[in-house]
């Protein structure tokens, strides 16, 4: 094998690395959401149990440091549904 041949395939062999890279950091990404949704859908049913057990909003603001008309537009999506 010549030299540019060997300098090719090495090129060929790092390209093919950051293609697995990259497969592998997507794959971290979309676990990473799938994390989040998990989270988020747990901290709503939490906030629904404090808003139905008849905390007020401002307290429930407070204690899941979110502002008050986030609480209040996630207690009118669970209204709705």
């Amino acid at each position: 094998m010549n030299k540019d041949q060997k300098h090719t395939y090495h090129n060929i062999e790092t390209l093919q690395e950051i293609k697995e890279s990259r497969k592998e950091i997507q794959n971290a990404r979309v676990e990473v959401q799938s994390t989040r949704e998990d989270v988020m859908g747990e901290k709503m049913d939490i906030i629904q149990g404090m808003y139905k057990s008849g905390m007020p909003i401002e307290k429930i603001a407070e204690i899941v440091h979110l502002a008050p008309d986030v609480i209040k537009g996630m207690v009118e999506i669970e209204k709705k549904v």
